[in-house]
């Protein structure tokens, strides 16, 4: 007695492996695209709570003047003698520092009181796949503006 597949049983193995992969495959590349679009409403919330943490530091100790608040033993830059005065600065010892911001998963882009974190890879101001820090407006608090629609 002959022992093995029939080509009919290869087949059908073949044919619900295919019909597997193309189902599997869209499913995996949807995944990362919720894992990026994840990842930098994670960051947006990190550096909105980072904000008002320093700035809440800031009121309670009543540093009216201080240009650093003290946070795990980390200096950060606050602004002073404006509406943004007790939050954290746009700068790399102000809420980078409050965030501890590596460069492993996003680029920065820095302007004038303005820091732009785009998820590596989509560093484009075309591409909306970031986190913005924006503390250029003297009479408010800094905003944290979340984009996602491009993150793929």
């Amino acid at each position: 007695m002959k022992k093995g597949f029939t080509l009919i049983e290869l087949v059908i193995v073949i044919v619900i492996l295919g019909i597997l992969a193309a189902v599997a495959i869209p499913k995996f590349a949807d995944l990362q695209k919720d894992a990026k679009i994840s990842a930098v409403k994670g960051l947006g919330g990190a550096i909105s709570a980072a904000k008002d943490i320093v700035r809440a530091k800031w009121l309670a100790q009543d540093n009216v003047s201080a240009t650093t608040i003290k946070i795990d033993n980390k200096d950060i830059e606050v602004y002073t003698n404006d509406n943004r005065s007790g939050y954290p600065k746009a700068s790399s010892n102000g809420i980078l520092a409050a965030i501890d911001y590596d460069n492993k998963t996003y680029e920065l882009d820095t302007g004038s009181d303005v820091i732009t974190l785009y998820y590596k890879g989509f560093k484009s101001a075309s591409k909306k796949c970031y986190v913005k820090y924006d503390a250029s407006d003297n009479t408010t608090s800094p905003k944290v503006t979340i984009e996602t629609d491009d993150c793929q």
